[in-house]
Formats: C-alpha cells, sequence, structure tokens
C-alpha cells in the first residue's frame, strides 16, 4: 500500500527529498530507497537527482498506461474501478478513479465514457458500506474465527462466520449456526457482538456448500 502512496505522491509533487518522503510515510530513509528501487523494477521513471539541491520525481512525461499495464491489463483496470465503485458507498475507488484520471489523461477518461454508454449496473438497490458500523468487527471475526452474536429484529444468533457472499440482492455473511449453514442478509444486521470464543473447525466453504445453505 505504501507503495501506491509513494508513487502517487511522487506523481502529484515537485522534487522531494528522501528525508521529506521517510518523515511524509513515517518511515526510515533507507526503506524509502527500498521502495524507489522497487518502483524503478516496476517499469516506473524515478529521477533521483545528487548533491545540495538533489531530489526524487518521476519523469514528468510520464504514463500509468504507458509505464505499467498493457491496454487489456489498463482497460480490465479501469473496469473493476468502475464497478467497485457502482457497488461500494465509500469513497475508495472514486479517489482512485481520480488519480487515474490524472496520470493518464485522455484514454481513462475515454474508457469511463464508454462504460457509461454501454454498461448497466443494475446488481444492488444499496451500495455496501465496508466501513462503517460492523464490517471491520466481521472481517476480523472471520480472519480470526471468533464467535460472533448477530442481532436481527428481537433475535440473537450465535455464529461461526465465514465468509461474506455478494449476491444480486446485496451483501450477505455466510455462517454456521448450530449445525446449519446460513446466509444473513447484511442489511437485516441490527449490531454484532464479539464473543472470546474461538471455533476450531474447518467449515465448508460456500461455492461447495450452496444446495445446503438456508438464508436466514
Amino acid at each position: 500500500m505504501r507503495l501506491i502512496e509513494l508513487f502517487f505522491l511522487l506523481l502529484k509533487s515537485d522534487r522531494l527529498s528522501t528525508r521529506e518522503i521517510a518523515q511524509h510515510f513515517n518511515v526510515s530513509v533507507k526503506t524509502i530507497q527500498r521502495d524507489l528501487d522497487k518502483l524503478t523494477v516496476l517499469g516506473i521513471p524515478v529521477i533521483i537527482h545528487r548533491g545540495i539541491n538533489g531530489g526524487v520525481e518521476i519523469e514528468k512525461t510520464y504514463s500509468l498506461k504507458k509505464g505499467v499495464l498493457n491496454n487489456n491489463e489498463f482497460n480490465f483496470a479501469m473496469l473493476a474501478l468502475y464497478i467497485g465503485n457502482h457497488l461500494v458507498k465509500n469513497d475508495i475507488f472514486e479517489n482512485l478513479i481520480k488519480k487515474i484520471l490524472l496520470v493518464s489523461g485522455e484514454k481513462a477518461k475515454s474508457e469511463i465514457k464508454d462504460f457509461e454508454k454501454y454498461i448497466v449496473l443494475d446488481i444492488t438497490d444499496k451500495k455496501l458500506d465496508l466501513e462503517g458500523n460492523f464490517h471491520s468487527e466481521i472481517i476480523y471475526c472471520i480472519k480470526y474465527k471468533k464467535v460472533i452474536e448477530v442481532y436481527i429484529d428481537s433475535n440473537v444468533y450465535m455464529v461461526n462466520p465465514i465468509k461474506y457472499v455478494l449476491k444480486d440482492n446485496g451483501l450477505h455473511l455466510y455462517a454456521k449456526l448450530d449445525d446449519r449453514f446460513i446466509l444473513i442478509p447484511i442489511n437485516k444486521i441490527k449490531t454484532i457482538n464479539v464473543k472470546d470464543q474461538v471455533f476450531n473447525e474447518e467449515l465448508t466453504d460456500y461455492i461447495n456448500n450452496k444446495a445446503n445453505i438456508e438464508i436466514l
């Protein structure tokens, strides 16, 4: 993630010293020097000026499309961002698109116009808010196999969370409730409570278990 942020920092800035960059990211100068080497390996024209007035910059004529991605990769990357921006409520995808428009110019603008002209996204009525409310807690519990209490209306369910599942009618939590595998529509959940209890059993993957899953 820091590598991407460093890339965009250099694109939007005039010449910066490695010390200034290190202070910006709160890391050592040596760490930044290694990051600059990685950008160079990726084909990004990082220019390092030596001396008193030295510093680091990216070649002014640099194009993201020409430097990192071939034409098909660029098109698919823009399509993925376009779809993500229509699915997710938070502005991360919109900000990424703006940054790519900044460095890729007319090609990116043309791609977005084509998507708007030829693609209709009718996937879910409500955008997903993956940063708000309890989503970070659910992801934590999925990762570390923590049991959670899920509050829906006046009912409380103690479940083992397995994965998020995006269906055409919205986002769901795939979980195990007692001996049943269930899908819980996220928009029905009022709140959750993370328990100290950890589950160690290997739970059946969603794709291989679709026929046995109930929608709560």
